[in-house]
């Protein structure tokens, strides 16, 4: 049955506390026009915020998470407006029609956010906040099932001060409750449970009267995931029409939450998958050799899929499939050619197929009857052909010992890795087939695809240092990197393609190349490689010869756009002709594509750290705004407009109202003396302080002297603030202190201008700890406008360089100040702007206007 419709009392805004109403009363007051424009001004509900939200993202278009964010004040004001009048019925729709409406509402809401969610605490979150705006509950809470088979508390919403005093995540070491012992034990078999909730039952303190809770099950493929608790203070409060929908929420959150897991649990597999793929690449490309390939290939497999045995077979020029490498494979085996094409053997299968092929149990195929099956004790099997360009060269076979071992997935993952392995074997066989130059241009291909994609200057030479040796027949390969600081190169990586001892290579690191030698001369001022011999070795050079433990070392240098970067340097072979003109060639270009690498990697980390610092410093610009309200709050016979304009991305201006104990309205303006990141610090910090102080003292010069001891005491810099407070009374009085700001402008309803208290200044605040100033005191009448604002305003400067000046500023409030302040405030920066003509803003922009007007 729907609640009856009754009429709410009237709304009080002026009643809000405090902090709901300075940091979400324009939302609130939005959320109230909308009422109003539905014809339910005093309609406060919870339906009423369903559809409100409903608007928000269907009507106005708003993201999900802005609606979330716009709603948050609104559904405390609710909550306080309900707890407020507690003789009032809760508000539902008007007719059964509506019900449903709001209803139909909250399930497509959820059930959209349940579909985009990917994250388990995001989708429990979504799902308590949709349906405590829908249902007349404010308490609930969600325990998912660990793999232990406990409770954890994961998240949950309007906790009566007796849970929330106590941690609620520490809930899960206390005894399970009545629902969930009721879950364990198979009683909960509806879809929506009405259980007394023996936790609140059992609790000492405030439990806000709730003693009862609908316990809904989540469930996943018959699989109990955990449950949702919504609470209410009797069991009538869960309708009928309300059990029915959180029965559809909860088989929905169930799929969300699997769903969740289960693309968390794919995401950790190709991550497993591209691991041992990218291993297996690594390695791969570190050899050449079929045999070293097909060794590699089978042993990585044996292992990532916890085979007790693998093997690698291919075709060879007289047609017949090669064994070449196995793992956990019988000595008395590997000689034997039999097994290979056994009829109906998984060899033989997989070739004619050309598929893979699973064998979860080979107790149940004609395979059980190989001779080699037997004698290794197999039960399971899975083989993938090795295919290259179309053609079949070989199979890929692992084995295990226990039936039913191998899965989908893993035939999946053995055929990527028999894909790799193809792709080795194809490059060993070009490397023995082609001729020289085919070789060559392979070596500075194999280098470009390498470093393409990586990520630092280390991974580059690495990398290089890796391929290059191998490519030019080198056992040694060492980088230098040249400074401009040092004038000279600098050691950065020392590759050893063999054993070496590890003082040779610390000599590496520590040798010092500003006093280079010839070598490095002829390389700095030819920027040719270079070949260094013993015969005509320098000091230097020598030293560089005994790194290397050779009789030769080429240095190559390093250079990209025109810009030297570095040297690379190699030890070539005892063959005196091993460095040909065409592996000079090859020497070079190599060179070339670290050098190009590198400097690419160095433009990127700056690009990165740039926009670091921008992110940065946009992060701090939202942080600085969030200190500021939004808009002014509701004072009884004022009209007031606050403007902020920041000069750049932070700022050392702000404004603040701190409403005090007697219900006057405090209001302050300031400015910090320096400007950018370290003004925005000192303003943050001056902004609490004085925040502090005002709150703490209803007389402004109490607040101003003690909020000046306070920024004194933790000033550290030769930074100061000036500013004006006032406090606001509703007969049209306000007292004032000024500590060092511009005067404010003052414009009677008829006109007349004067500058409040122009010649009473007091000093700056964070000077000096102990200062007296002076407190002033002065009346508006209806229609009398004061301006606050910083000296961005009047020093807004011109192409030619003079100032907007306060005369302009006069001559703006008096032609706009009989209207709205909000209107005046934008006619300022509007003339402000106008002044500058393009001028980039020198300084920042801070107004408070207020304006007297009728009680």
């Amino acid at each position: 049955m729907d609640h009856p419709t009754t009429h709410a009392p009237p709304i009080d805004l002026d009643a809000l506390p405090a902090d709901l109403a300075h940091q979400g009363l324009s939302e609130i007051q939005a959320f109230l026009h909308w009422l109003a424009a539905e014809g339910q001004a005093d309609a406060v509900s919870r339906t009423a915020l369903v559809k409100y939200r409903a608007h928000l993202v269907e009507d106005l278009g708003l993201e999900r998470d802005v609606a979330r964010e716009r709603l948050t004040p609104v559904k405390r004001f609710v909550a306080w407006y309900d707890e407020a009048h507690p003789n009032r019925l809760p508000l539902g729709p008007t007719s059964a029609i509506d019900r449903r409406v709001a209803e139909l509402h909250t399930l497509k809401s959820v059930a959209e956010t349940l579909n985009q969610s990917v994250d388990v605490g995001e989708a429990i979150d979504a799902v308590l906040a949709e349906v405590s705006a829908l249902l007349s509950v404010s308490t609930g809470w969600v325990f998912l099932l660990d793999d232990a088979d406990n409770f954890i508390p994961v998240d949950a919403i309007g906790l009566p001060p007796a849970l929330a005093e106590d941690d609620w995540r520490e809930l899960r070491r206390g005894p399970e409750c009545e629902c969930q012992w009721q879950l364990h034990t198979g009683q909960l078999k509806r879809a929506v449970n009405i259980v007394k909730c023996s936790r609140l039952e059992e609790a000492s303190g405030d439990t806000r009267g709730l003693r009862y809770h609908a316990s809904i099950p989540i469930r996943a493929r018959k699989r109990v995931l955990g449950i949702l608790n919504l609470t209410g203070p009797s069991q009538e409060i869960f309708r009928g029409a309300d059990l029915q929908v959180l029965e559809a929420i909860g088989d929905q959150l169930g799929m969300a939450i699997e769903r969740a897991r289960l693309l968390e649990i794919a995401r950790s597999r190709r991550i497993r998958e591209q691991e041992v793929l990218l291993r297996i690449s690594h390695g791969l490309l570190s050899s050449l050799d079929p045999a070293q390939v097909t060794e590699l290939v089978v042993t990585e497999a044996a292992n990532v899929l916890g085979a007790d045995a693998a093997a690698f077979s291919l075709f060879q020029a007289d047609d017949r499939l090669t064994l070449l490498a196995t793992v956990g494979w019988s000595q008395d085996w590997l000689g034997q050619q039999d097994w290979r094409l056994l009829p109906g053997g998984l060899t033989q299968r997989v070739l004619t197929s050309r598929e893979p092929i699973l064998e979860p149990d080979l107790s149940e195929t004609l395979a059980a009857q190989s001779a080699v099956v037997q004698a290794h004790g197999w039960q399971s099997a899975l083989a993938v052909p090795v295919e290259l360009r179309g053609e079949i060269i070989g199979v890929l076979t692992v084995n295990s010992k226990a039936a039913y071992h191998f899965s989908e997935d893993d035939k999946r993952l053995l055929g990527l890795i028999a894909a790799q392995a193809a792709m080795a074997v194809r490059n060993a066989r070009e490397y023995e087939e082609k001729a020289e130059e085919a070789w060559h241009r392979n070596a500075l291909l194999q280098v470009s695809e390498n470093i393409r994609n990586l990520q630092s200057i280390e991974e580059v030479l690495e990398t290089v240092g890796r391929i290059a040796p191998l490519f030019l027949g080198a056992s040694h390969c060492g980088f230098y990197l040249w400074s401009s600081t040092l004038q000279g190169f600098v050691p950065r990586l020392f590759v050893s393609t063999v054993d070496m001892p590890e003082a040779q290579r610390d000599h590496f690191y520590s040798m010092s190349t500003t006093q280079p030698g010839l070598g490095f001369d002829r390389l700095l001022a030819e920027r040719n490689p270079y070949m260094i011999e013993a015969a005509q070795a320098s000091e230097g050079d020598r030293e560089l010869l005994d790194i290397f433990g050779a009789d030769r070392v080429l240095l190559v240098p390093l250079v990209a756009h025109g810009l030297l970067v570095g040297a690379m340097a190699l030890d070539p072979s005892l063959d005196s002709d091993r460095f040909t003109p065409r592996l000079l060639e090859i020497a070079s270009g190599i060179a070339t594509q670290t050098a190009v690498a590198i400097e690419n990697e160095r433009l990127r980390e700056a690009e990165i750290e740039a926009q670091r610092m921008a992110q940065e410093l946009e992060l701090a610009r939202h942080i600085q705004r969030s200190f500021l309200p939004d808009d002014a709050p509701n004072a009884p016979g004022w009209d007031i407009c606050p403007r902020w304009e920041p000069a750049r991305t932070v700022t050392g201006d702000f404004y603040d109202f701190v409403p005090q104990e007697d219900g006057r309205l405090g209001i302050v303006i300031a400015d910090v003396s320096d400007k950018g990141a370290p003004a925005a610090i000192f303003m943050a910090v001056s902004r609490s302080l004085l925040r502090a102080s005002i709150m703490a003292n209803a007389s402004p010069v109490n607040a101003i002297t003690q909020a000046n001891r306070l920024i004194a005491a933790d000033a550290e810099s030769s930074m100061f603030v000036t500013a004006f407070h006032l406090a606001l009374d509703g007969d049209g009085c306000i007292h004032f202190v000024n500590a060092g700001h511009n005067p404010p402008l003052l414009v009677r309803a008829s006109g007349e201008t004067e500058w409040l208290a122009q010649d009473v200044h007091g000093p700056v605040l964070g000077v000096l700890p102990d200062v007296v100033w002076s407190q002033q005191a002065a009346t508006l009448a209806p229609g009398d406008t004061l301006v606050l604002y910083t000296d961005g305003v009047t020093e807004a400067i011109n192409k030619d360089m003079a100032a907007f000046g306060e005369e302009r500023l006069v001559e703006t409030v008096r032609a706009f100040h009989t209207g709205p302040v909000r209107e005046l405030t934008a006619h300022i920066v509007e003339a402000v702007n106008a002044f500058a003509a393009g001028q980039p803003q020198f300084d920042d922009i801070t107004l408070v206007v207020l304006k007297r007007i009728k009680d």
